[in-house]
């Protein structure tokens, strides 16, 4: 499988799984939800469970229009615009649709990471709203070291990806 249809999978999974989470979670939530929560996981404001979940649909909708708005403008940006290392070689006109399809799986692979973040995070939400008062307190720590990880290992990745240029055959 090339990366670009593993990057699209894993973006279409991780925004499947956050509409499942919105559609399982529905049934279960109490009339109000916790919305925002003060540094320590403790809730401080509240609102109906319709407009909460309103807005994880809306972040749902929101990434995924980003992610195939920002396919476009791979596609349609002056090669100026890009910092990339090596930018003259890999956004030359022979290997540039080869470049952006990288640029754009990276990209994929960002988002659904991206995503996976936020899903965990209204997770936690949705977990405190469910009466497990600690939800928040405890997995936020966790779930944001992970996350930066991530961040940290796909950026190395990213440039470590463009700044190594192919052997001359």
């Amino acid at each position: 499988m090339n990366s670009v249809r593993a990057s699209r999978l894993a973006l279409g999974a991780a925004l499947l799984l956050a509409a499942v989470q919105i559609g399982y979670h529905w049934r279960h939530l109490p009339p109000q939800v916790p919305s925002h929560f003060k540094i320590h996981g403790v809730p401080d404001e509240w609102m109906a469970k319709t407009p909460f979940a309103c807005i994880q649909a809306g972040v749902l909708v929101g990434m995924a229009g980003m992610q195939a708005l920002l396919d476009l403008l791979i596609r349609r940006s002056p090669p100026g615009l890009f910092n990339l290392p090596n930018r003259d070689y890999w956004l030359a006109p022979e290997r540039r649709a080869d470049t952006n399809a990288r640029i754009s799986s990276y990209m994929a692979w960002l988002f659904a990471g991206t995503l996976l973040f936020l899903t965990a995070m209204f997770e936690f939400g949705y977990q405190v709203g469910m009466g497990r008062p600690d939800a928040m307190r405890q997995g936020m720590p966790w779930l944001l070291a992970v996350f930066v990880g991530f961040a940290l290992v796909w950026l190395i990745r990213f440039y470590q990806s463009f700044s190594r240029l192919p052997d001359p055959e």
